[in-house]
């Protein structure tokens, strides 16, 4: 509820109370319209609580896309794959073993001599 809407309500709250005071409004007529604004009051706590979490949730929720969009558009203007980027983007990085390695490109020599 904004500050104006709850100094109106307070404002009128308190001319009905003045006519209840003066003889102007019965006290069953008063206590109805307490009642109900009492009611009101407690309804629209309530509704303000609602919006307050929703506005920050959506609030999280586009602090989180920003992140992502910032992540994506990082990626997405390098040219080159590096580690780093890959490493970010699989969550991986094998790196062969050396021994491994080595046979592999001994071999392929050997059979480049052969041919």
């Amino acid at each position: 509820m904004s500050l104006v809407l709850g100094f109106i309500l307070r404002l009128v709250f308190k001319r009905i109370y003045e006519d209840s005071v003066t003889g102007r409004l019965s006290a069953q007529r008063y206590d109805k319209l307490a009642a109900d604004y009492e009611t009101e009051q407690k309804e629209l706590r309530m509704k303000i609580g609602e919006l307050q979490y929703l506005i920050e949730n959506k609030e999280q929720e586009i602090f989180d896309l920003n992140m992502f969009l910032k992540n994506v558009r990082k990626y997405t203007d390098s040219e080159e794959l590096t580690a780093e980027f890959y490493y970010k983007a699989v969550g991986i990085v094998e790196i062969p073993d050396l021994e491994e390695c080595i046979v592999v490109k001994m071999s392929q020599k050997d059979s480049e001599m052969t041919a």
